[in-house]
């Protein structure tokens, strides 16, 4: 990866890595818990918004994988509901043409 694609890459996954710590979904960041909490999860809602064709779709993706991951994987229902930080997290990017 090129120097500047891979700062490109880190500076998005800063942002989503703040948005994600905000959003707290299971209140640990709140309680004291470590910056990196979420950031395996952070990780991932990139390759999501990165691999996505249109905004719809990304949208529409990340609200299924952090509707999974608030009810199935961290078994604590957030207070925020998914598709308000899947709106907050591509607020910042632009993908492809969002009418498709």
């Amino acid at each position: 990866m090129d120097k500047r694609l891979k700062q490109q890459y880190l500076h998005e996954l800063s942002h989503i890595k703040k948005l994600m710590n905000e959003w707290d979904p299971m209140g640990l960041i709140q309680m004291g818990a470590p910056e990196d909490e979420y950031n395996s999860y952070s990780a991932k809602v990139l390759i999501i918004i990165q691999t996505s064709k249109n905004n719809i779709q990304a949208k529409n993706n990340l609200e299924s994988y952090l509707d999974a991951l608030i009810h199935k994987e961290l078994d604590n229902p957030s207070c925020i509901p998914a598709s308000m930080i899947a709106d907050r997290l591509l607020e910042w990017f632009t993908i492809g043409d969002s009418t498709q």
